[in-house]
């Protein structure tokens, strides 16, 4: 009988410690309100089972997600407060422990919210979860954007100023681009066809603009006179340097005015060459140095889509031509004209897709140059003056496409 009694007492403390420890654990679960994981993730939500090999959550609209547990890196609990500290130090942690603040004030205390792209939206926060933000803004635009976008929320008593409007940043593109080229000298030549090549520029934004931008391109144009030759060697070559100023219209809506000092070269070679009707070609170099005026208007869309126009003047400071007719026979002296007067303009249209990392743009264009008739030079043959020379007054018209990839 007591050994009866022995084994009766030592079932009943083995069930009361596997009951006890069961409930503790269920607490501990029960008490637990969102995962973060090893990627930056969090999930929030009640953690409905949890072993060695996977933890299940099951999210306030219903979802049940599954993940490996080797990827927990902590746990928020109802009274977390050092949980939630804890993550302060990463950026994705950061922004979730802003939502629950935010969500926490029911959005009364912000005013806005900034975005990776750089974009900002002012307005009344209406609905914030993991997946989405809807803004209400001040023209009663309901705007839908994904939470994964969103850099950082901003405070009531933020001051809404030009530092606000643009957050700093640094843009890196880079990409290739297709062109047609007309050159033409009115009622003497003209040389036409295809372009390719590849542009490159940085962009700083802060309320005020700064761009370096640089192209090369290459291509094979036809001569046609009286005479005709095809497959000309051309190089065009160009550096632009903009400052501007980003006026925000809207909270979608930005317009920046623009001014600039820029440098094109472009490279003739017909040099060994002859044409169709004998006349033997000289390579030719042109230099314009100018300085772009113009304005850029951009529209910031859902999803991180956006589309903008750039119209521009450009103000002709210079231009020099080199003609090496030395190429043509030796002892011809190689001329140089001034070019005092023309002007120049261009006009694109940029659709932009943002994403996490990188943005990819598409960019149709027209160039266009119409620069007066150059200076008078002596043309001399081994020094004794035979004629004069000069660079007729000319247009060219540049019409193409270029892609951009943005960091």
């Amino acid at each position: 009988m007591r050994k009866y009694h022995k084994e009766a007492w030592t079932c009943a403390i083995i069930v009361t410690f596997i009951l006890f420890f069961y409930t503790v654990s269920f607490a501990q679960i029960e008490s637990i309100t969102g995962v973060q994981f090893k990627d930056g993730s969090i999930i929030y939500g009640k953690v409905i089972q949890m072993n060695v090999y996977d933890i299940q959550i099951e999210t306030e609209d219903g979802k049940i997600i599954s993940r490996k547990f080797n990827d927990v890196v902590t746990f928020f609990k109802d009274a977390g407060v050092d949980a939630k500290q804890e993550i302060k130090q990463t950026p994705a942690a950061e922004k979730i422990v802003q939502t629950e603040n935010i969500q926490g004030a029911r959005f009364k205390d912000y005013a806005g919210v900034r975005f990776n792209d750089g974009s900002v939206i002012y307005g009344t926060i209406v609905e914030l979860n993991t997946d989405k933000v809807i803004i209400l803004t001040k023209d009663n635009d309901k705007i839908t954007r994904n939470y994964n976008e969103v850099e950082s929320f901003i405070k009531a008593d933020e001051p809404e100023s030009p530092k606000t409007l643009s957050k700093g940043r640094h843009t890196w593109e880079i990409g290739p681009e297709l062109s047609y080229i007309e050159y033409k000298e009115p009622d003497v030549m003209s040389e036409k066809g295809p372009m390719f090549g590849i542009g490159a520029a940085y962009t700083y934004h802060n309320g005020f603009m700064i761009k370096v931008a640089g192209r090369f391109s290459y291509g094979r144009v036809d001569y046609q006179n009286s005479g005709t030759l095809n497959n000309i060697d051309d190089i065009i070559l160009e550096i632009r340097t903009l400052g501007g100023y980003d006026f925000k219209i809207s909270s979608s809506f930005t317009i920046t005015p623009f001014i600039g000092l820029s440098y094109r070269y472009l490279r003739d070679d017909t040099a060994g060459r002859t044409t169709s009707t004998g006349a033997k070609g000289y390579l030719r170099e042109s230099n314009y140095f100018y300085s772009p005026i113009g304005i850029e208007a951009v529209n910031v869309f859902h999803n991180g889509w956006s589309a903008g126009v750039i119209l521009e003047y450009d103000y002709f400071w210079k231009g020099m031509q080199k003609s090496y007719l030395s190429n043509v026979l030796a002892g011809y002296n190689d001329i140089e004209n001034n070019q005092n007067s023309g002007y120049g303009m261009r006009g694109s249209i940029i659709i932009k897709k943002q994403t996490d990392r990188v943005s990819y743009a598409i960019e149709p264009f027209i160039r266009y140059w119409n620069i007066d008739k150059s200076d008078v030079q002596n043309w001399t043959f081994y020094g004794t003056v035979i004629g004069t020379a000069w660079e007729p007054k000319n247009e060219s018209t540049e019409i193409g496409v270029r892609f951009m990839i943005g960091f």
